[in-house]
């Protein structure tokens, strides 16, 4: 036997990794059904029908948007002395920017937008305690997060900083 122990990720981060990295897909206009770990763009009445059938509402996405979170900052918590934290942290970083585009989606609902506000609000919080862990992510920092609609033009929505690398 060798010396060399290789630490596999455990099935429950494993888990959570998956789910950060699906959210990280997400594309602005599209809507998630997380029963089926897909997207639709919603527009047509036959998906509006399958999501409806399926249970797939704003509401349900944001429940499941905001424990996904939690449970990646439980994980940045558990394993913060351990080679798997800088995995969670930049997998945060990355679902940042889907979770982003569903500001576009949800523009013309005023309770999910400020809902998703909060949440990256939240994100960015945990990624700038932990920014020595990200690999060259650019932090996106909502300055006044209007919805897409605003008058105020894209580059006052957001101030981008790049990360150093460490």
């Amino acid at each position: 036997m060798s010396d060399n122990t290789v630490n596999a990720i455990p099935p429950a981060l494993n888990d959570l990794l998956v789910k950060l990295r699906f959210i990280s897909l997400i594309k602005p206009g599209l809507k998630v059904n997380l029963g089926t770990m897909s997207f639709t763009t919603g527009k047509s009445y036959l998906s509006r029908v399958k999501r409806h059938l399926a249970g797939e509402k704003r509401t349900r996405l944001m429940i499941h948007l905001n424990q996904i979170v939690a449970d990646a900052i439980k994980a940045i918590e558990e394993y913060h002395n351990t080679e798997f934290c800088r995995i969670v942290v930049n997998h945060l970083a990355e679902a940042k920017t889907g979770i982003a585009n569903l500001s576009t989606t949800y523009a013309a609902d005023p309770n999910i937008y400020s809902q998703i506000a909060v949440c990256l609000a939240n994100i960015a919080i945990q990624l700038d305690k932990h920014r020595h862990l990200l690999a060259g992510h650019t932090i996106m920092t909502p300055e006044t997060n209007p919805p897409p609609n605003s008058p105020q033009t894209a580059s006052t929505r957001v101030v981008a900083t790049q990360v150093m690398k460490s």
